[in-house]
């Protein structure tokens, strides 16, 4: 085919497909229509700390404690999300023990519970979790604390600070603190607007579909000391 009937068709074409200047190359004319019919991206996305604290949050509400739900997750340096975990019995032994706080022989429910902070590492699905952030719905303690500066993790970003005042969440922070590999542990401040989600009420055309909001968790007035 020669260049001038190539040409010919090709205009042929264009104006059949109603192009204002069939003399530009039809991808270059859809190019610039598409272009024109765009509308600009949404401005009102909640920030990357609020959405892995969002999903800290969500996790605790797998929790079957009945005084202190908590949630974890964990992401690495390109922001993929690499472990969640909530506070709960080991595996398999959910209802060998109670969750009244006096268990056998008058032992504490802590001694049994897995914490969120933990289970978030034991089931990361990577082996390395070095040079991570974690995300905590309620400041670690120091056995949590222990795990993850063995781990690697070098950020901690807590949303409740409200045990702090006790001996082993205190130690937690000197053991971020006052080591040789420190780990930057900082309160979460930012608070997302809206409600918490509700699936039945979710609208996917809305432009701010999943409505959530980060709340602290809730205090218990019995049995604190066995409570995580």
């Amino acid at each position: 085919m020669t260049l001038f009937v190539y040409n010919q068709l090709h205009r042929c074409i264009a104006l059949r497909r109603g192009f204002a200047n069939p003399l530009i190359p039809c991808e270059q004319q859809i190019a610039s229509d598409c272009g024109k019919m765009t509308t600009p991206p949404r401005e009102n996305i909640i920030d990357y700390d609020s959405y892995f604290m969002a999903l800290a949050f969500l996790a605790r509400h797998r929790s079957r404690d009945p005084n202190y739900q908590v949630g974890a997750c964990i992401v690495n340096d390109d922001r993929k999300i690499i472990g969640i975990g909530y506070n709960g019995f080991p595996a398999g032994s959910a209802y060998a023990h109670s969750w009244d706080p006096q268990t056998r022989e008058s032992k504490g429910k802590h001694l049994y519970v897995v914490h969120a902070e933990m289970n978030a590492l034991i089931f990361r699905n990577t082996a390395d979790v070095k040079g991570c952030t974690m995300y905590v719905t309620l400041s670690p303690c120091a056995d949590c604390a222990k795990a993850i500066i063995q781990s690697g993790i070098k950020k901690v970003i807590y949303f409740s600070d409200e045990k702090m005042h006790k001996e082993e969440f205190k130690a937690a922070f000197d053991i971020f603190q006052k080591g040789e590999r420190k780990v930057e542990f900082k309160k979460f401040c930012e608070v997302v607007k809206e409600p918490p989600i509700e699936f039945n009420t979710v609208n996917l055309a809305h432009e701010n579909p999943f409505n959530i909001k980060l709340c602290a968790p809730e205090p218990s007035n019995e049995n604190e000391d066995f409570s995580e």
